[in-house]
């Protein structure tokens, strides 16, 4: 993560924290064959909940079409 992104070392970590822990909270969910890249951007907030941060990882999944079905 660049340093455009988020100016101070402790933000750019909670960022990566943040997007690890809500990824890891719906690996179990996903297909399988993909691989996946995450990119923050400067509109990555380091002051965000872990549940928004989820919340919005979920979404991003769920549009790309990437959790598997459960019937």
């Amino acid at each position: 993560m660049a340093k455009k992104t988020a100016r101070r070392a402790v933000d750019r970590n909670r960022i990566k924290r943040l997007m690890k822990e809500s990824f890891r909270l719906q690996i179990d969910r996903l297909k399988e064959g993909f691989s996946l890249v995450f990119l923050a951007t400067r509109k990555a907030q380091p002051n965000v909940s872990q549940a928004a941060f989820a919340a919005t990882i979920e979404a991003l999944l769920r549009e790309a079409d990437l959790f598997a079905r459960t019937d």
